[in-house]
C-alpha cells in the first residue's frame, strides 16, 4: 500500500517525554498470522498481541528482540473503535505519542480510512468462564453473545464519577461517549512517578490531573465519570492484544494493564475458536 494510504501522527510521549513520530498503514488483511497489528521499530516487527506484552504497570509496552514500543493502549483502542481491522504502525521513537491525553485525535486522523474494504476478522469467542486474580483485584472473561464491559473498583481506587462502569462495546457510541476519556492522575503522585521514570511528558494538555479531589485543568473533565470511562478506553486497547476481536464480557474489579494482559495471554495459551 502507498505512502498516501498512511496516517501519520506525531508528539510527545507520556512516560517517556521524548518527541516521536508514527504512520499508520491501514491493510487489507493481516500483517502476520492471528495479529491485528504490528509495530516496527528501528526494523524489527512487534505484533501487538499479548505474548509480547511485558506487564509494566500505568501503560502497555510491547517487546521483541530488545526493542520495545510503550503506550500502545490508546492508539490500539483507537483502531479498534475506527473498525480498522488490520494494520501495520511504524514507530520513530519510544513510545507512541500522547496528543490530548485520549483516542480522540487518533480517531480524527483514522477516520478517513475508517470502514475500508478487509478480509474479515473473525471474532473469538469466549466460551467459558477464564479468570485471573491477585491480591488488588481480577479479570475476567465470561460467554457472551457480543462484547461488553462491566468495571468496578474498591474504595480506594475510586475517583470523581462512581465505582463502577457497564456499557455494550458499540463503535458509534465508544466513539463519543468512550473515546474523548483522557488519561489521569494525581499530583500527590506526581514525585513518585516522576522518580520511577514515568510522566516525564505529562502537562495539563494530555492528562487530566486531580488535586486534593479537585481537576485541576481549567476546562475540567469532558465527560461526568471521565477517569471511569478512560479505564474503559485502557480495557479495549488491551483486550485488542488477543490479536482478533474477543466476543464476551469483560468484567474486572480494580482493571490494570497486566492484569487484563494476563488474562489475555490465558485465553490465547487455550484456543477456544
Amino acid at each position: 500500500m502507498s505512502g498516501k494510504a498512511r496516517i501519520r501522527f506525531e508528539g510527545v510521549g507520556l512516560h517517556r517525554g521524548v518527541f516521536s513520530r508514527i504512520e499508520v498503514e491501514p491493510l487489507i488483511r493481516a500483517p502476520l498470522e492471528n495479529c491485528s497489528y504490528t509495530f516496527v521499530s528501528k526494523g524489527v516487527e512487534i505484533p501487538a498481541l499479548a505474548s509480547h506484552a511485558t506487564g509494566e504497570s500505568f501503560r502497555t509496552v510491547l517487546q521483541r528482540d530488545g526493542i520495545c514500543v510503550e503506550t500502545v493502549e490508546h492508539l490500539l483502542a483507537a483502531l479498534v473503535c475506527a473498525e480498522i481491522h488490520y494494520a501495520r504502525i511504524e514507530v520513530d521513537g519510544p513510545e507512541i505519542p500522547i496528543l490530548d491525553g485520549s483516542a480522540r485525535e487518533f480517531l480524527r486522523g483514522l477516520k478517513s480510512r475508517a470502514g475500508k474494504k478487509a478480509c474479515e476478522n473473525e471474532p473469538l469467542p469466549i466460551r467459558h468462564v477464564v479468570e485471573v486474580r491477585d491480591e488488588s483485584g481480577f479479570a475476567r472473561l465470561e460467554p457472551a453473545l457480543k462484547l461488553s464491559f462491566s468495571l468496578e473498583f474498591s474504595p480506594e481506587f475510586q475517583w470523581v464519577g462512581g465505582k463502577s462502569v457497564h456499557m455494550d462495546f458499540e463503535t458509534s457510541r465508544w466513539r463519543e461517549e468512550v473515546a474523548p476519556a483522557r488519561t489521569f492522575g494525581f499530583r500527590e503522585q506526581e514525585s513518585v512517578l516522576r522518580q520511577m521514570g514515568l510522566i516525564q511528558g505529562v502537562s495539563l494538555q494530555n492528562c487530566l490531573v486531580f488535586r486534593d479531589g479537585e481537576v485541576e485543568n481549567p476546562e475540567g473533565m469532558r465527560l461526568e465519570d471521565e477517569p471511569l470511562r478512560h479505564k474503559l478506553l485502557d480495557a479495549l486497547g488491551d483486550l485488542a492484544l488477543a490479536g482478533r476481536p474477543l466476543r464476551g464480557r469483560f468484567v474486572s474489579r480494580n482493571p490494570g494493564h497486566a492484569r487484563t494482559q494476563a488474562l489475555v495471554r490465558k485465553i490465547l495459551a487455550h484456543p477456544m475458536g
